[in-house]
This record gives C-alpha cells, sequence and structure tokens, in this order.
C-alpha cells in the first residue's frame, strides 16, 4: 500500500520515516487534516495541502480557509515547480530545528495519546518538563531569527528583526537576548521561546514570543518568571515595563502580561503599555523545572 510505495517507487526521495503523520482512508480531507492539528497541536495556517482534484481543493478552501492549497497542475511535467514556485517554503536557511521536526512531531503524537489517559493536571506532572534558559550564540541566531519572523500567534509585538540585527543586538550591552528549549520524557521540543529585552531607564520587554507547540503546558510563565529574574540580575527589585501590540492574529497573547503579575499603565499608537512592579516576581509553575545556564 501506501507505506511499500516509499520503500518500491524508483526516484522517491521521502522515506516512510520522513512521514510524521498520516491518514489514509476516504474520510473527508478536511476532517483528516484537522485530525492531524490536533494531533501535533499544529495551527491550520501551518498546513499546505496539495491534490489533483478541484473538488477536493474546493473542499478545503471552504471548510479550512486557514490552510494553503495547491492544486496539482495538469501536465505532469510541471508538478516538480509547484512548491518551489508556490512561494510558501522560502526559508532563510535550515535549522538544526528542521532537520529534527520529523522526530519532534512524532514524539508530539506520542504525548497527544498519553494525555488521553489522565486528567490534565495529570499529564501535565507525568511530562517531566524542563525549560532550559540559553546563552544565545552562533548556533542558537538561526533559530532564534526564524522564531522572531514567523511567530504570529503567541507574540506581544511581532517586531521582525533580520539575522545581522539580532547578531547586533547580542554585542549590545543595553540589550538582552533570552531564548528557551524545552524537553521532557518524550522528547526534545528544542528552541521554542524568545525574549528580547531592552535598557533605558529600567528593562523593556521589546520581544516575548512562543512557539505553539508548548501551548497550554505552562511554558509561557516559566519563561517569563526566569526572564525578568535574569533580567533583574541580583538586586531582583527592578520595575519592568511591556507592551502589547494587538494584530489580526495574535489575540491569543491579549491577557498573558496581566495575567502574570503587569499592571496596565496606558494605551497609544504603539499598543498596550504595562508595567511590572518593582519587586513583583512571576512564579514558575511546579510541574516545570527550570535549568539556568
Amino acid at each position: 500500500g501506501v507505506r511499500a510505495a516509499f520503500a518500491q517507487v524508483d526516484g522517491m526521495v521521502l522515506t516512510d520515516a520522513d512521514i510524521a503523520g498520516r491518514r489514509v482512508s476516504w474520510n473527508p480531507k478536511p476532517e483528516a487534516i484537522a485530525e492531524l492539528a490536533d494531533e501535533f497541536h499544529l495551527g491550520l495556517d501551518s498546513f499546505v495541502f496539495v491534490d489533483d482534484s478541484p473538488y477536493e481543493i474546493g473542499a478545503v478552501d471552504t471548510q479550512l480557509p486557514a490552510v494553503r492549497t495547491l492544486l496539482v497542475p495538469e501536465d505532469v511535467e510541471e508538478l516538480p515547480d509547484l512548491l518551489a514556485e508556490s512561494g510558501l517554503f522560502r526559508l532563510m536557511r535550515i535549522t538544526d530545528d528542521d532537520r529534527e521536526r520529523t522526530l519532534r512531531m512524532l514524539a508530539e503524537g506520542d504525548r497527544t495519546r498519553a494525555a488521553t489517559t489522565m486528567s490534565h493536571d495529570e499529564f501535565l506532572t507525568s511530562l517531566e518538563l524542563r525549560v532550559r534558559r540559553l546563552d544565545v550564540g552562533h548556533a542558537e541566531l538561526g533559530r532564534v531569527t526564524q522564531l522572531i519572523n514567523k511567530t504570529n500567534q503567541f507574540n506581544l509585538t511581532t517586531v521582525r528583526r533580520s539575522e545581522a540585527e539580532v547578531a547586533a543586538l547580542l554585542d549590545d550591552p543595553a540589550a538582552s537576548v533570552l531564548a528557551f528549549s524545552v524537553d521532557d520524557k518524550f522528547g526534545e521540543y528544542g528552541i521554542v521561546g524568545v525574549v528580547i529585552a531592552t535598557l533605558d531607564v529600567g528593562w523593556q520587554l521589546d520581544t516575548v514570543l512562543m512557539s505553539c507547540r508548548v501551548l497550554g503546558r505552562g511554558v509561557e510563565s516559566a519563561m517569563l518568571g526566569t526572564a525578568v529574574r535574569a533580567l533583574r540580575g541580583h538586586d531582583g527589585a527592578g520595575a519592568i515595563r511591556a507592551t502589547f501590540r494587538p494584530t489580526e492574529r495574535n489575540a491569543l497573547v491579549a491577557t498573558l502580561l496581566v495575567d502574570h503579575g503587569f499592571e496596565p499603565t496606558r494605551a497609544d499608537e504603539h499598543g498596550e503599555h504595562h508595567v511590572l512592579p518593582a519587586g513583583r516576581s512571576i512564579d514558575v509553575p511546579a510541574h516545570i523545572t527550570v535549568v539556568e545556564p
């Protein structure tokens, strides 16, 4: 069947091991895509649906409008150029995270299946989650820049930066670039979060973002709590400011700051401004272990 084709068809570039999830049935395609999105905790806007049937393309367009669709050309000789010419797969460069994505998605499927056998709190405790704060260097620069430029939903400000701009911040004594990786008993999630702060009168959170792959597990609280502690250094007292800039896609973080003890101060054309008062900290969830550099 389908699995045999990967081993037997001449010229096949992908192998069966490259496929993280599959739905092989006569069920409607929109239903299958929605199931895969739930299994791997992915947004529907992460999917590209390729099919040779205008009917199937129309069904997905209608029922799952966030999914991008590509119709296989009638001339089969044009098929190899379909993905490249779509403009949907342009990358700044391939990162280690990209190379390990299939293994991470397989682990996420294992997590999803484990979650169905226990309560949510029991599941979180069973994961043995660890959040690691990283000293960002050249090895992490590509992934950090990738997250800055592609994260839309869990992103307080959606400030975009080139790799050169991020590298310049690493050398700026008035800036701090923090990255966070996560792992649990099922495997590694990789680098999933970035916090960038700039120093003026006090620290201002310029960028707070997180991949949705770890959503609902308390990682955002561990990130914020750890970042606040790292920025304050030894005095542990300074107020920290932050801004939420609403977009069409980041409603997910509309209450993130208030939920973590920040107090609203004002709103203007630059966004909704908040401050975490001096001396107020952010607790790391009990089911998460934080590892410092």
